[in-house]
């Protein structure tokens, strides 16, 4: 049984093969998931190299949920808060492409705050110049 999905499926690693049969199983068209089957089964591979590949498996999930809970840095912060605006957006939307969730949200926050105290500074001025300016 040769589809179009075979050739991909025999580049991946072992990891990647039983990653995509068990974890990512809804990703993934109902061929590519034959391919990637019938790939693993043509490896012949032993219950030591399965519980190997399950174990890589895991570390790299783990490895995601750690990247995904690092917070962001006291510069980062003091950045996103000096400087709020497109450019910091755009480093914010890296850290979300990069898996870094919260750096992600905390960035957005400190942007927050910055625009916040930039528009009081704004309105207390006006208030001054309003007052001294009588």
């Amino acid at each position: 049984m040769n589809n179009k999905f075979s050739e991909v499926m025999a580049r991946c690693s072992d990891s990647e093969l039983i990653e995509i049969i068990t974890k990512k199983r809804e990703e993934y068209e109902s061929e590519a998931l034959k391919a990637a089957e019938v790939e693993l089964k043509k490896r012949n591979l032993s219950t030591e190299q399965i519980q190997e590949a399950r174990e890589s498996v895991e570390e790299k999930d783990q490895e995601l949920k750690q990247r995904a809970e690092e917070p962001l840095g006291e510069g980062w912060m003091a950045l996103n808060f000096f400087l709020p605006g497109l450019i910091t957006y755009v480093f914010a939307r890296e850290f979300k492409a990069d898996g870094y969730e919260r750096k992600y949200n905390e960035a957005k926050q400190w942007m927050i705050y910055g625009f916040g105290f930039y528009l009081g500074l704004i309105v207390l001025l006006i208030v001054c110049a309003s007052i001294f300016f009588k």
